[in-house]
């Protein structure tokens, strides 16, 4: 069993991050142990949603047990009867968005493999399972007629003591966010992969989804939310990371305005401002931030100098070191990018990356099995570039450092 210093579950929000970086490096099968790990839990997820809720779907919550229960610390230790569905825990009383975040993850790794047997064996039935929670679980606002997301919370920071309008946030920034980007990656599959039936459920529910929360241009953690807060978490920036509705390519002023002005700045251990500056192109502070997280020593007294401690979370974590892989990852190459509604093709270079004087020589990975490689030499010129397969060279967009005059094609 995993224990750290917050306790023996397995943390969503921690586990996640050192998986990030691994589609552009080609790690595909190492994700797998992810994947698969949510499956293997996956009816114990149906079952207490139907037991708990009487509709049909899935959820898991942030912290769980290696066997998809509460810790019987955070759902509490007088439950009060077989008929209490609130956890105690008010951290993680309604966080309970993960499975929109891994569908997410699940569709980019089908649009990099293109491995049609996996996903429908392993990863398309948990997705199908987590939208589902959301097609039953939450009416519509009789005025507007859009979904109403409430009582919800906006990961651990904003959360819901109480039920009321003011002490609870309605239509969080994740959950919303999440399912802009998760439906049109779902609606646009091959319709030999899904029943018509289940393909017309998920075009209702996005017909039915609240805009991203906005106000006055800048991201909000939810469309109502109070003012009091219990984390350090920028839960309006899930726009950006990890769901890239919002970049270089759309709404990025609202995104700068919104990063500019956020609650909470951090470079260590699971903050994502580095990961969210690389998707929204400030390569002006990506680079400094680069290096103030890699000088972070490795901890010692653990058997891979992977793991550091203390740095957000207990330790041993490799929150540190995986956001800061992942966010080398957007800087130099970005895709999956959501523009006007429709995931875009384009495989986005140096969006994120300091133009002068950081020379990089690369090769990375990106949607339909394509892999791209290069050397860049930190003064704008681009050597040794290699697409492959060639046909995938028009999907290639220079974001910044080079133009196409001074690439030289391998």
């Amino acid at each position: 069993e995993d224990y750290r210093i917050w306790g023996p579950c397995q943390w969503f929000q921690n586990i996640r991050l050192p998986y990030y970086h691994m589609l552009e490096s080609g790690r595909y099968d190492q994700m797998k142990s992810l994947f698969n790990f949510y499956f293997s839990l996956l009816p114990m997820s149906q079952a207490r949603t139907k037991i708990w809720f009487n509709h049909s779907g899935a959820y898991f919550p942030e912290t769980m047990t290696q066997y998809g229960t509460y810790a019987s610390g955070s759902f509490g230790w007088s439950c009060h009867g077989a008929t209490n569905t609130t956890p105690s825990n008010t951290y993680i009383r309604y966080h309970r968005e993960g499975g929109i975040e891994l569908s997410v993850m699940a569709m980019d790794w089908f649009a990099h493999t293109q491995d049609v047997a996996y996903f429908k064996s392993t990863l398309l039935p948990q997705i199908i399972s987590y939208v589902e929670y959301y097609v039953h679980h939450f009416t519509t606002n009789s005025s507007s007629g859009l979904l109403d997301m409430y009582p919800g919370q906006a990961l651990e920071t904003w959360q819901c003591p109480s039920v009321t309008r003011t002490t609870c946030v309605t239509n969080p920034m994740p959950q919303v966010a999440g399912l802009h980007a998760l439906l049109p990656r779902l609606l646009a599959l091959d319709p030999t992969l899904v029943d018509p039936a289940t393909t017309a459920t998920w075009s209702s529910l996005y017909k039915i989804l609240p805009p991203i929360p906005m106000q006055g241009g800048i991201l909000m953690p939810g469309q109502l939310f109070p003012s009091r807060t219990s984390n350090s978490e920028n839960a309006e920036l899930y726009a950006i990371h990890p769901y890239r509705t919002v970049g270089i390519y759309s709404m990025q002023e609202e995104g700068i305005n919104s990063y500019n002005v956020r609650k909470f700045h951090g470079n260590s251990g699971w903050s994502q401002d580095i990961m969210d500056a690389a998707l929204l192109g400030l390569s002006n502070v990506t680079g400094a931030m680069a290096v103030e997280r890699a000088a972070a020593a490795p901890f010692t007294g653990y058997r891979w100098i992977g793991f550091q401690t203390g740095i957000g979370a207990g330790g041993p974590i490799t929150d540190h070191g995986g956001v800061a892989l992942a966010a080398l990852r957007y800087m130099l190459v970005q895709s999956g990018l959501l523009i006007n509604g429709t995931v875009s093709d384009m495989i986005v270079l140096f969006a994120g990356w300091p133009c002068q004087d950081w020379a990089v020589d690369f090769k990375v990975h990106a949607p339909n099995n394509t892999v791209v490689s290069g050397s860049y030499d930190g003064a704008g010129h681009l050597t040794n570039f290699a697409v492959n397969p060639v046909t995938a060279k028009n999907r290639i967009k220079f974001a910044a450092c080079v133009i196409d005059e001074n690439v030289s094609w391998k």
